[in-house]
C-alpha cells in the first residue's frame, strides 16, 4: 500500500496534534487538581464553562 506524500504528511501532522491534545488534556487535569486544593474554585468553574 503506496501512500503518496501528501497523505504522509497528513498522517503524521494529525497524528502530532492528537498527541499534543492528549498532553494538553493531561496537563489540564493536572494544573486543576492542586487549584481546587488551595481553595480556588475559580479555575474549576471556568474549565466547566
Amino acid at each position: 500500500m503506496e501512500m503518496s506524500i501528501y497523505e504522509r504528511i497528513f498522517t503524521s501532522v494529525l497524528m502530532l496534534v492528537m498527541v499534543a491534545a492528549v498532553i494538553a488534556l493531561i496537563h489540564a487535569l493536572d494544573t486543576a487538581e492542586p487549584a481546587s486544593r488551595a481553595g480556588k474554585p475559580v479555575a474549576i468553574e471556568r474549565s466547566r464553562l
